[in-house]
Protein backbone atom coordinates (compact mmCIF):
# COMPACT_ATOMS: atom_id res chain seq x y z
CA UNK A 1 0.00 0.00 0.00
CA UNK A 2 1.12 3.37 -0.65
CA UNK A 3 0.32 6.81 0.69
CA UNK A 4 0.85 9.46 -1.89
CA UNK A 5 1.03 13.12 -1.91
CA UNK A 6 3.59 15.74 -2.73
CA UNK A 7 4.56 16.36 0.40
CA UNK A 8 5.33 13.22 1.51
CA UNK A 9 8.75 11.77 1.63
CA UNK A 10 8.03 8.12 1.84
CA UNK A 11 6.34 5.38 0.22
CA UNK A 12 4.80 2.69 1.32
CA UNK A 13 4.52 -0.39 -1.15
CA UNK A 14 1.88 -3.17 -0.52
CA UNK A 15 4.28 -6.54 -2.26
CA UNK A 16 2.68 -9.79 -3.23
CA UNK A 17 5.23 -12.61 -4.76
CA UNK A 18 5.23 -16.41 -5.15
CA UNK A 19 1.28 -15.85 -5.35
CA UNK A 20 -1.13 -16.09 -8.36
CA UNK A 21 -3.63 -14.05 -9.60
CA UNK A 22 -6.85 -15.52 -9.93
CA UNK A 23 -10.90 -14.73 -10.71
CA UNK A 24 -13.17 -14.65 -7.48
CA UNK A 25 -15.64 -17.65 -6.70
CA UNK A 26 -18.42 -15.11 -6.75
CA UNK A 27 -17.64 -12.20 -8.37
CA UNK A 28 -15.16 -13.09 -10.95
CA UNK A 29 -13.02 -10.36 -10.34
CA UNK A 30 -9.45 -10.99 -10.29
CA UNK A 31 -7.50 -11.15 -7.02
CA UNK A 32 -3.89 -12.10 -5.75
CA UNK A 33 -3.99 -14.99 -3.65
CA UNK A 34 -1.42 -16.70 -1.25
CA UNK A 35 2.68 -16.15 -2.28
CA UNK A 36 4.53 -13.85 0.63
CA UNK A 37 3.06 -10.41 1.38
CA UNK A 38 4.72 -7.50 3.03
CA UNK A 39 5.19 -3.71 3.31
CA UNK A 40 8.24 -1.78 2.06
CA UNK A 41 8.89 1.42 3.22
CA UNK A 42 10.92 3.73 1.12
CA UNK A 43 12.07 7.27 -0.25
CA UNK A 44 9.84 8.56 -2.67
CA UNK A 45 12.75 9.56 -5.03
CA UNK A 46 13.59 5.76 -5.39
CA UNK A 47 14.92 4.88 -8.23
CA UNK A 48 14.09 1.62 -10.19
CA UNK A 49 17.13 0.01 -9.68
CA UNK A 50 17.28 0.51 -5.69
CA UNK A 51 13.47 -0.47 -5.27
CA UNK A 52 13.79 -3.71 -7.51
CA UNK A 53 17.15 -4.45 -5.08
CA UNK A 54 14.94 -4.21 -1.64
CA UNK A 55 11.98 -6.21 -3.43
CA UNK A 56 14.42 -8.74 -4.05
CA UNK A 57 15.68 -8.72 -0.75
CA UNK A 58 12.17 -9.92 -0.08
CA UNK A 59 11.68 -12.29 -3.13
CA UNK A 60 14.76 -13.11 -4.65
CA UNK A 61 16.45 -11.83 -8.14
CA UNK A 62 14.15 -13.52 -10.71
CA UNK A 63 11.03 -11.06 -9.78
CA UNK A 64 9.82 -8.67 -12.22
CA UNK A 65 7.94 -5.80 -11.11
CA UNK A 66 4.52 -5.15 -12.14
CA UNK A 67 2.05 -2.45 -10.58
CA UNK A 68 -1.75 -1.77 -10.28
CA UNK A 69 -2.85 1.35 -11.04
CA UNK A 70 -5.57 2.30 -8.87
CA UNK A 71 -8.52 2.68 -11.96
CA UNK A 72 -7.32 -0.60 -12.93
CA UNK A 73 -8.28 -4.74 -12.19
CA UNK A 74 -5.32 -6.87 -11.63
CA UNK A 75 -5.81 -7.97 -15.51
CA UNK A 76 -4.01 -4.70 -16.65
CA UNK A 77 -1.12 -4.47 -14.52
CA UNK A 78 1.97 -1.98 -15.61
CA UNK A 79 5.44 -3.77 -16.11
CA UNK A 80 7.95 -1.86 -14.24
CA UNK A 81 11.22 -2.27 -16.06
CA UNK A 82 12.88 1.43 -15.69
CA UNK A 83 12.86 4.99 -13.83
CA UNK A 84 10.26 6.31 -16.27
CA UNK A 85 8.00 3.51 -15.53
CA UNK A 86 8.38 4.08 -12.01
CA UNK A 87 7.63 7.84 -12.49
CA UNK A 88 4.69 7.19 -14.61
CA UNK A 89 3.28 4.67 -11.96
CA UNK A 90 3.67 7.42 -9.23
CA UNK A 91 2.27 10.26 -11.54
CA UNK A 92 -0.91 8.41 -12.05
CA UNK A 93 -1.14 8.07 -7.98
CA UNK A 94 -0.59 11.06 -7.84
CA UNK A 95 -3.52 12.15 -10.02
CA UNK A 96 -6.17 9.61 -9.42
CA UNK A 97 -5.13 9.97 -5.59
CA UNK A 98 -6.18 13.30 -3.25
CA UNK A 99 -6.04 11.66 0.38
CA UNK A 100 -4.88 7.72 0.98
CA UNK A 101 -3.57 5.64 -1.56
CA UNK A 102 -2.64 1.95 -2.07
CA UNK A 103 0.24 1.13 -4.15
CA UNK A 104 0.25 -2.94 -5.08
CA UNK A 105 3.28 -4.17 -6.63
CA UNK A 106 3.31 -7.85 -7.47
CA UNK A 107 6.41 -9.95 -8.45
CA UNK A 108 6.13 -12.47 -11.05
CA UNK A 109 9.30 -14.83 -11.01
CA UNK A 110 10.93 -15.44 -14.75
CA UNK A 111 9.37 -18.84 -15.08
CA UNK A 112 5.52 -17.48 -13.84
CA UNK A 113 6.03 -14.81 -17.04
CA UNK A 114 7.49 -17.49 -19.73
CA UNK A 115 4.68 -19.61 -18.84
CA UNK A 116 2.13 -16.94 -19.04
CA UNK A 117 3.37 -15.85 -22.17
CA UNK A 118 3.29 -19.34 -23.70
CA UNK A 119 -0.46 -19.74 -22.65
Amino acid sequence: MATLSSSNKKIKFHYGFGGTITPGKNSGKLRYKGGTNGILKVDRGITYTELVVKLWDASGPSMRLRCKLPHDDLDSLVHVRSDEDLAYVLEEYDCWCTCVCTLSVFGLYVNDVLNQSVS
